[in-house]
């Protein structure tokens, strides 16, 4: 499993990598997630090449393969299929390879249909010039749906127009224009005036985190102190230390010089009754 995981691993972190950097573009993220996607499926059908390059880096043998076979107390009910009992490779196949396999297939999956709903909804600010007309227009309309309060009317006849100055200005042949390098080719033509909700539109793109996490890191005191020492205190002696770090906490922030003037304050009002 070691070279299983090398494998894997090495892959995730690439497209991590990727998915990391300031410029990259949406479809792009989608392209990469759907290749990962891909390389994971196809490591279903490649657990006898992991298993020979493991032998070529140690000679050992499965533990359980020399136990004897616990047979199961059968039941008056139980059908007359035999019981099959797994053991050495395939168990290691069964119980742990393509469950692996298949539970990170799934969350890729999950995650990648996120990244499309949001590139289905921006897609047409970079592949404009492969779209028709009609295209476009629907295209627009869905995304004014999602943004009325910034992007005017205008905006579908404006997007119409872009993609035929764009022609103009690029290689016809060309296919995506990224879009920071379209926003750059309106400042740089002086054309904020004629596509002014096109320019809305980009900043609303490229302001998107093409990367996302679901999980969330923990502060509290009382993990942090059981983590780091619960190898070497008992369970006590952590309750008490992670107690008395949270009181100094709490402690740290009072400002003692308004509780002392506080306290005057009142015996003064006393006395004064």
């Amino acid at each position: 499993m070691a070279v299983f995981w090398a494998a894997i691993l090495d892959r995730i972190n690439g497209v991590s990598k990727s998915l990391q950097k300031k410029t990259i573009e949406l479809r792009t993220a989608v392209d990469l997630l759907k290749s990962l996607l891909d390389f994971l499926i196809s490591q279903i059908e490649l657990f006898d090449d992991y298993e020979t390059k493991a032998n070529e880096k140690t000679d050992t043998q499965y533990s359980d393969e020399t136990q004897r076979v616990r047979k199961r107390k059968r039941h008056h009910d139980d059908g007359p299929a035999k019981e099959v009992v797994l053991r050495g490779k395939e168990k290691l196949k069964v119980d742990t390879y393509l469950p692996v396999l298949d539970m990170l297939c799934t969350e890729l999956s999950r995650r990648l249909e996120a990244y499309r709903e949001i590139n289905d909804l921006f897609g047409f600010l970079t592949d404009f010039s492969t779209k028709s007309d009609t295209e476009i227009r629907q295209a627009c309309t869905k995304f004014k749906e999602h943004y009325f309060a910034d992007i005017e009317p205008e905006f579908i006849d404006e997007m119409v127009q872009y993609k035929y100055f764009i022609l103009q200005l690029e290689d016809a042949g060309k296919k995506i224009v990224p879009a920071e390098e379209s926003y750059k080719l309106i400042i740089g033509n002086m054309a904020q005036l004629t596509f002014p909700n096109v320019m809305t539109a980009l900043q609303i793109y490229r302001s998107l985190m093409i990367i996302n996490a679901t999980g969330e890191r923990n502060f509290s005191k009382l993990k942090l102190i059981k983590n780091c020492l619960r190898s070497t205190m008992s369970q006590n002696r952590l309750n008490s230390l992670a107690i008395m770090a949270i009181e100094n906490d709490v402690l740290e922030k009072v400002n003692f010089q308004d509780v002392l003037n506080d306290l005057v304050t009142k015996k003064v009002r006393r006395v004064n009754i």
